[in-house]
């Protein structure tokens, strides 16, 4: 196998190319050549953000309660995609999906202030079912 032989470099006549070099004033890393700065009082970012664009928190707060319309009991009825994800969530959970389950008590200690929701339940039997235990 042979080996190419190295082509050497041909120095330039007029030096290095930096337009616009001034004297004292070395281009490198941190330093880009003056011609390529911004100017004095203008923006980096002079149009800005867009008027019409949304954060994450906007577009997910409006998709979330966009209305859609579901079949429930063979009727048509409009809700929130929120509220179908949390009805959807809820049957999970009463279907005895742990995951779901979790979820739900961790959304309702978190939402429900009621001091209803955070007395404990207490059974009372009638008493047909008393009788029988």
């Amino acid at each position: 196998m042979s080996e190419h032989p190295r082509i050497p470099e041909i120095p330039r006549p007029d030096g290095p190319r930096q337009p616009d070099a001034e004297p004292g004033y070395a281009v490198g890393y941190g330093k880009p050549p003056r011609h390529t700065q911004f100017c004095k009082g203008q923006s980096g970012n002079p149009k800005g953000r867009p008027k019409g664009s949304f954060n994450v928190e906007t577009t997910l707060r409006r998709e979330l309660l966009a209305p859609i319309t579901v079949k429930d009991a063979g009727k048509r009825k409009r809700m929130t995609k929120f509220q179908l994800a949390c009805r959807q969530q809820i049957n999970k959970a009463a279907a005895g999906d742990i995951g779901s389950f979790k979820l739900i008590m961790q959304l309702a200690q978190d939402c429900l202030n009621d001091a209803d929701f955070r007395r404990p339940i207490q059974f009372v039997p009638s008493p047909r079912d008393a009788a029988l235990l």
